[in-house]
């Protein structure tokens, strides 16, 4: 039970971006095909097969982290700049290759039916730059200083976003699938971002 108490938010966290995929593909279904559903679940595991690549060396970087906060408050500071400046300069590398080999990996890998999902996964791509660095700053960051409180505020926050992003652009956008990925990419550099403000503003990473 308490184990259970201190780890609600990182569970809340968990629950809440595994329902990001799983809401928006939901709402795909019930307004397209099975077919459409297809084509941005294979974008979208992509990008999070590609992200995910980086989770081993937060989770490496995770223990230090939590050892140099009780140091003097230069060294955490200085380390985790570093590391953010390290994640964003590869990141960025890891998405510009990805966008170039982007249309020739998925037909080498999904084959000829993947020629309708390239566009989708253009439009996602931005996310292997922005995922990396959401898991930075929840998983290592806010984790480490005990500000784990915030992850629900931020994912239900994001939660209510990309519900109003998709009814949003479901108004303006004739290809549903499209719609869906603006809302998905919107939603995660929106949460990203007041993630990134809620550490400057806690002079975390200054």
């Amino acid at each position: 039970k308490i184990q259970f108490i201190r780890g609600w938010y990182i569970f809340i966290s968990k629950i809440s971006i595994n329902l990001y995929g799983a809401t928006n593909t939901f709402i795909l279904g019930i307004f397209t095909t099975d077919a459409i559903v297809g084509y941005y679940a294979i974008a979208e595991k992509v990008v999070r097969i590609i992200t995910s690549l980086f989770a081993p060396f937060y989770q490496t970087i995770y223990p230090h982290v939590v050892n140099i906060i009780k140091k003097p408050k230069n060294e955490a500071n200085n380390f985790l700049k570093k590391v953010f400046k390290y994640s964003l300069g590869i990141s960025t590398i890891v998405f510009l290759l990805s966008v170039l080999l982007g249309e020739f990996s998925l037909l080498l890998v999904f084959g000829e039916e993947a020629k309708n999902s390239i566009n989708i996964f253009y439009i996602l791509s931005p996310l292997i730059i922005i995922l990396p660095m959401a898991y930075l700053f929840f998983n290592v960051i806010l984790l480490s200083f005990k500000l784990d409180k915030y992850f629900s505020k931020l994912y239900i926050i994001g939660g209510i976003t990309n519900l109003s992003m998709i009814f949003i652009l479901f108004q303006f956008l004739e290809k549903k699938i499209i719609a869906v990925s603006l809302s998905l990419l919107i939603t995660e550099l929106l949460i990203t971002l007041l993630a990134y403000i809620l550490i400057k503003n806690k002079g975390l990473m200054d």
